[in-house]
């Protein structure tokens, strides 16, 4: 089990923080005890989104070529007349 460097716990938290000067959020890894930070993860988890995007746009992609397939069989019927 980790142990913090300062006190000697190890229980630790996620804590939220908006530096000074800064639009960005950011996630400290803290001590429960002392509260002194060992670590800072991104406030987003960039890697989820992206998975997220992936699917998206994988059943997007599919649905766009069933549409355009649909108005060309459309179009195509409404000059043939």
């Amino acid at each position: 089990m980790s142990k913090c460097g300062h006190c000697g716990g190890f229980s630790w938290e996620l804590h939220e923080e908006s530096p000074s000067g800064s639009a960005l959020k950011v996630n400290f890894i803290r001590c429960m005890l002392c509260k002194v930070p060992i670590g800072v993860v991104d406030y987003y988890d960039v890697h989820s989104k992206v998975d997220r995007v992936e699917k998206l746009t994988k059943g997007l992609g599919d649905s766009v070529t069933s549409m355009l397939a649909v108005i060309d069989e459309n179009v195509r019927r409404l000059f043939s007349k």
